[in-house]
């Protein structure tokens, strides 16, 4: 699933997935006012998982206060991991929502550059490679308020990217990310080497608009 808009779900999941292996880059999955979505992401049987460079927003009408759920159902496949790397993470569930819940028994949790506009911690409760995940306020972007979450100027994350770790050995993709979900529905290749943490690289308005 790549450059696609999911949001103003009714009580179910914004996106749901069984399969065996799931690749879900550059999206914005974003409940938004009035949404009533489950989780905005679950994955509730495990498998190989790769998010990267997604846009998650829980809104403050949630019908669940977890964003991302991985296994909740029971692992049905030999490896359960999950790489979470360079999205942003936002929760405006009053009371605090969790980022994200996994079930014991996962192969590895794997998480680099995430940003997380929200209280809680992004490890809480969870074993794991954690790395980079800073919680920010709404000032660290442009104007969050409308869903337009490029790093503002002066927010102090500029060159703070870490390199995720290489998984090609084993078959799996480059974890850096390579490009950008352009609002409504669309994506823009990255040129240079990532500098920032979260799902978005450049400065560069979306075109017609961001909303």
């Amino acid at each position: 699933m790549t450059g696609s808009y999911f949001h103003h779900a009714n009580v179910g999941h914004l996106l749901k997935s069984r399969a065996r292996e799931n690749h879900i880059l550059y999206n914005r999955l974003t409940d938004e006012t009035g949404g009533r979505a489950s989780y905005e992401l679950e994955f509730p049987n495990g498998g190989t998982a790769y998010v990267i460079g997604n846009i998650i927003e829980q809104s403050a009408t949630t019908e669940n206060p977890t964003l991302i759920s991985f296994g909740a159902e029971g692992y049905k496949t030999p490896k359960n991991a999950l790489y979470l790397i360079n999205n942003t993470l936002v929760d405006h569930r009053p009371g605090n929502g969790m980022f994200l819940a996994v079930k014991p028994g996962a192969s590895g949790i794997t998480a680099y550059n995430n940003l997380l506009l929200g209280k809680r911690l992004l490890n809480t409760g969870l074993d794991g490679l954690f790395v980079n995940n800073p919680n920010v306020d709404a000032t660290s972007f442009v104007l969050s308020d409308r869903h337009d979450y490029r790093i503002a100027r002066g927010s102090g994350l500029e060159r703070t990217y870490v390199a995720p770790p290489s998984i090609k050995e084993t078959g799996g993709p480059t974890l850096a990310p390579q490009q950008e979900y352009v609002h409504p529905a669309a994506t823009r290749r990255l040129t240079g080497t990532p500098t920032l943490p979260g799902a978005r690289q450049t400065m560069a308005p979306d075109l017609p608009s961001t909303r």
